[in-house]
């Protein structure tokens, strides 16, 4: 039985090594195909980068021509026209508001002569008018006498 068992056992070992052999070559087509989904992955992320890149830059030259034609619709002249009439307006809006807030009638006259007190009273207080002149209904409507 000796040279049966040795046949069993190198046949064995021959089977043994083919199988380790497999094994091997199993074990790098496996990680072959690791790196190759490493790879396929690395080109789907440079892929959405440059998608995301390229839509990017057809949104940047869409936005550009939006805008170089808004310019061609936009003349600077019409521009400081607009603004002229703006200020115009503005101006003729200050003259009608001064208009009406002046006074007039009774008001006005009051207002004249209520200044012409205040200065009597500031002159007075400063010492250049000794005694200021009393109003008098038509012929005197200063309130002090300029005359030291």
């Amino acid at each position: 039985m000796g040279l049966i068992q040795e046949n069993l056992i190198s046949c064995y070992c021959a089977a043994a090594i083919q199988c380790l052999k497999r094994k091997r070559l199993y074990e790098q087509q496996v990680e072959q195909l690791g790196n190759f989904q490493l790879r396929i992955h690395d080109q789907m992320i440079m892929l959405e980068g440059a998608k995301a890149t390229t839509e990017t830059v057809d949104a940047l030259r869409t936005g550009a021509a939006t805008m170089k034609a808004m310019q061609k619709a936009t003349n600077i002249d019409d521009v400081d026209k607009t603004m002229d009439e703006i200020n115009e307006q503005t101006d003729n809006m200050k003259q009608i508001q001064d208009a009406l807030s002046a006074p007039f009638g009774s008001a006005a006259d009051f207002d004249e002569i209520s200044n012409l007190c205040l200065k009597t009273t500031i002159c007075v207080l400063l010492g250049i008018v000794k005694k200021p002149l009393s109003l008098k209904k038509q012929q005197d409507t200063r309130c002090f006498d300029e005359r030291r």
